[in-house]
């Protein structure tokens, strides 16, 4: 499978809920080391293990989100 936004999506699309698992052996099957997903800028990146990435829009929180939070 590339290492495609195309194929990442599809990834996305076809594993949810109970084949979530899939989707990471999808993402390894790309040659996908890691993705970061950051709800303060809506991003998500993607990074192959030749070290080239893909960023692309994703999921944004509107709520402030705690800088540091100490376990009381």
């Amino acid at each position: 499978m590339a290492f495609t936004l195309s194929a990442i999506q599809q990834a996305h699309q076809q594993f949810t809920g109970v084949d979530f698992p899939k989707l990471f052996k999808a993402f390894k099957d790309m040659g996908m080391t890691y993705n970061i997903v950051n709800i303060q800028d809506g991003t998500a990146t993607y990074v192959h293990q030749s070290e080239d990435d893909i960023v692309t829009s994703s999921v944004k929180s509107n709520h402030p989100v705690a800088q540091n939070q100490t376990k009381q």
